[in-house]
């Protein structure tokens, strides 16, 4: 509730500035009683609060001799003016609820009693009047109202009442505006003599037809008319409209079109292509039918498999090659959209072709399978496999690869630079950074940007060296998904674009600790994430390529090992002796690298060895 209620629309010469006395802010006891209006520090802030509750807030810059004039009122309370209305800050021109606010140097903050402002004359009403609460009744039912309106229509009314009011103070009224009870013709007699025509006219019979015409049977039965009169019959009901004779000729037309037999064969039988029928003896297209008169080389003309397969064998490989490479053209593999699905089946095949490599090593001039992928091998005799079936997969691949291949332009190789290029064009420049928990910046990460929903890859690249991609975008909502082996990030990370900008994501360092037991080996690991997460699975091999010569005759794993995977923490390793020359792949994030494993650490991750 306010403190205070003043009239509206009234210029203001003394409203309260403080609800409590001005204390110095020193010792928080002391009166201040000579604050200036243009005291050091001032800062006076009106807050008004509307009745339909809008709030504002205006600065006020008192004065003396001008429309916001401060006094001190006595023991460290102020006042101040406001003009009705034309002041360069705050009038007294709206009702609500207002309050100051404010501080000078020197001075504890302060604030005002709440005021209240309403119209005079309810402050005239509720505050400076008497004991009775004055109305000035303007409308009644929206109608303005004039000095003994009120009065005189109540008069009126009076003077219209049929009726006996007490000591017969009116007067009886007469015409058809004004019917008596008893008239013969509107009063008590002849309404009651309409009633029983009534009841004469509504038999029980009649009554119950009315039962019937209720909310619940009206809808069905208008529902079972519409079910019975379909479109069909109604248009059955639409050709009766010519009459008998033009039905009998329809039907005699009809008659003498059927095919069939008809009793005591009223019909003229049809012959000729044009009323060819289905089926023996006219009996129609059936299951049975379809299967006792199918189709077989016996049933077609004598040349007409001879023609196929003359057509088929004029098919040549160069038209078969054209045709593929017209549909390549017409799928525009040229688009963003395309190339990603691309570079997906690039990707996966990359996957299969590290697979095969890992299952390879060369001896002399040709490759053979290594020891571990025949360990691994299925025993048996060739099953499947036979020559003449592998002769048929390499013509497969010849076939796959087709007679115009060019390597330069269809090779996997340059599919895959294509769909590199990806890229979006906008009118903002976005550099996205990437960083790890110690801001430092994090180099080689990999970046798609996709739409909102996550279903459309629009374009991707790796953080330089430092850590930094900078593609053009349009305004809008995207997705970011990053990956790095070691590191973890928020998958998706959002992007909001709406003009030129810089946009930082951070991805935390993952550890791993070293073994413990044999001061020989080191514990060679590299971490396995996909979108922040441990992957599954994950293929990973080292194979020993040479020993350190002080490595004795101590072995201590074997020439190809298959990378221990904990899942947990999404790291693979190996512990190999220190100093050993080994080849480390990892099938599902593209490592395929040789590295010497250090002598002065018991740990290392794989990607930090030089």
């Amino acid at each position: 509730m306010p403190n205070i209620y003043i009239d509206v629309d009234i210029a203001l010469s003394e409203v309260p500035i403080n609800i409590l006395s001005l204390i110095d802010d020193t010792d928080f006891k002391t009166r201040e009683v000579a604050i200036t209006y243009d005291q050091a520090g001032m800062d006076l802030v009106w807050n008004f609060v509307t009745t339909g509750g809008v709030y504002t807030q205006t600065a006020v810059t008192p004065t003396t001799g001008g429309d916001y004039d401060w006094t001190h009122q006595g023991d460290g309370m102020y006042s101040i003016e406001i003009p009705a209305s034309g002041g360069a800050s705050i009038n007294n021109d709206a009702e609500g609820f207002g309050w100051f606010t404010g501080y000078c140097t020197g001075v504890l903050p302060w604030r005002s009693p709440i005021i209240g402002f309403r119209a005079v004359a309810l402050n005239n009403a509720l505050i400076d009047g008497g004991d009775e609460l004055n109305v000035n009744v303007t409308k009644v039912n929206d109608t303005s109202q004039t000095a003994n309106d009120n009065g005189a229509d109540i008069n009126t009314i009076l003077s219209r009442i049929i009726g006996t009011l007490a000591t017969g103070t009116h007067e009886p009224q007469t015409g058809d505006g004004y019917a008596i009870v008893n008239n013969g013709t509107y009063g008590n007699s002849a309404i009651e003599a309409l009633v029983d025509e009534l009841e004469t006219r509504l038999t029980a019979v009649r009554a119950g037809y009315l039962d019937e015409l209720n909310s619940i049977n009206i809808p069905t039965d208008i529902d079972t008319l519409l079910t019975r009169l379909s479109s069909a019959r109604a248009g059955y009901l639409d050709n009766l409209s010519a009459g008998a004779v033009a039905l009998n000729s329809n039907i005699t037309t009809l008659l003498s079109r059927i095919v069939g037999t008809l009793a005591v064969g009223t019909h003229v039988a049809q012959t000729g292509d044009s009323f060819a029928r289905i089926g023996g003896a006219g009996a129609g297209l059936t299951s049975v039918g379809l299967t006792n008169d199918a189709i077989t080389a016996a049933k077609l003309a004598a040349d007409a498999i001879a023609e196929i397969q003359s057509g088929l064998s004029t098919v040549t490989e160069a038209q078969v090659n054209a045709q593929c490479d017209t549909a390549i053209v017409d799928a525009s593999l040229s688009t963003a959209a395309n190339l990603a699905i691309v570079d997906v089946i690039v990707d996966a095949l990359l996957v299969i072709a590290n697979k095969l490599d890992t299952a390879l090593e060369l001896d002399g001039a040709v490759y053979r399978y290594t020891t571990n992928a025949l360990e691994q091998a299925p025993s048996g005799t060739g099953g499947d496999a036979t020559e003449a079936k592998q002769d048929t997969i390499i013509a497969s691949l010849v076939d796959a690869k087709g007679a115009t291949f060019v390597t330069g332009d269809d090779s996997l190789e340059a599919i895959s630079d294509k769909v590199s290029a990806i890229t979006i064009t906008g009118a903002f420049t976005v550099t996205i950074s990437v960083v790890d928990q110690d801001d430092n910046a994090v180099p080689d990460v990999s970046i798609q940007i996709w739409n909102s929903t996550l279903t459309t890859l629009l374009t991707y690249g790796t953080s330089n060296s430092l850590g930094q991609i900078t593609p053009s975008m349009d305004a809008g909502s995207y997705k970011v998904k990053l990956k790095k082996a070691g590191y973890s990030f928020t998958d998706p990370e959002s992007l909001a674009v709406s003009a030129n900008m810089d946009q930082e994501y951070t991805g935390n360092t993952l550890f791993f600790l070293a073994p413990s037991g044999s001061t020989l080996t080191t514990r060679v690991y590299e971490y396995c994430y996909s979108g922040g997460d441990p992957v599954d699975s994950v293929e990973a091999f080292a194979s020993i390529t040479s020993m350190p010569e002080d490595s004795g005759s101590a072995i201590y794993a074997s020439k190809d090992m298959k990378g221990v995977y904990n899942k947990q923490h999404g790291v693979v390793y190996w512990d190999i002796i220190k100093g050993a020359t080994v080849r480390f792949k990892i099938i599902d994030f593209g490592i395929n690298v040789s590295k010497i494993v250090p002598t002065d650490a018991d740990v290392a991750r794989l990607t930090d060895i030089e």
